[in-house]
């Protein structure tokens, strides 16, 4: 009705939030959706992320998925340090939030221009075998390097066996070599607990005797 009669759908009030912001946050659907067929947008910003950014660090996935309805925005679009919120639903293990937003297009594979992690990086590095499962469903790279480093994801989860598994049926490669020349069995040796690790990648068929 106020926007029918006039009112502005763009305005921000003192906490940079548009109407679209308010609806979303507050979990209004119809306002939500009504507001986003008259063209709103979000003009959140705060300590460089959208709200977009904000909610898949928190895991909000009912009110990301108000958000996502109105399709004008852009699933992978980056926060100022480069992160998708992708990245951020990885790093904070919502793997419900991370589905959400592939399914609504964003890029597995996206990386910080200036060099840094991959979503699978990420999950890998933290072991979650739901994440990992799922960015592979959703054609993330096993082989993509991740700058500086060079690791693989199988280089960063070496030390957890069902990982290593998980990506090894996937077709991560064995002998690929880090930016210090290691490859994942000289990670894995390294581990805290490392012989179930070391025995999984070994039957796959990793190089014993390969120096670093």
């Amino acid at each position: 009705f106020l926007v029918t009669a006039g009112a502005s759908h763009s305005l921000q009030d003192d906490d940079g939030m548009s109407p679209l912001d308010r609806a979303v946050l507050g979990a209004h659907a119809d306002a939500a959706a009504a507001l986003a067929s008259a063209g709103a947008t979000s003009t959140l910003r705060r300590h460089g992320n959208g709200l977009l950014h904000e909610l898949a660090a928190a895991g909000g996935a009912k009110q990301i998925k108000l958000l996502l309805a109105g399709g004008r925005l852009a699933p992978s679009e980056a926060n100022d340090s480069g992160y998708s919120a992708l990245h951020l639903a990885t790093l904070h293990g919502h793997t419900h939030v991370a589905q959400l937003l592939l399914e609504a297009g964003a890029d597995a594979n996206t990386m910080p221009a200036g060099g840094g992690p991959a979503p699978i990086h990420l999950a890998a590095k933290q072991a979650s075998e739901p994440l990992l499962a799922l960015l592979l469903q959703h054609n993330a790279s096993i082989t993509a390097p991740m700058a500086p480093s060079a690791e693989t994801p199988l280089h960063l989860c070496s030390q957890q066996p069902s990982c290593c598994s998980l990506l090894l049926q996937a077709g991560a490669p064995l002998e690929e070599r880090d930016a210090a020349g290691c490859t994942p069995l000289q990670h894995a040796v390294c581990g805290l607990a490392p012989l179930l690790a070391c025995r999984a990648l070994l039957q796959a068929g990793a190089q014993a005797n390969t120096a670093d």
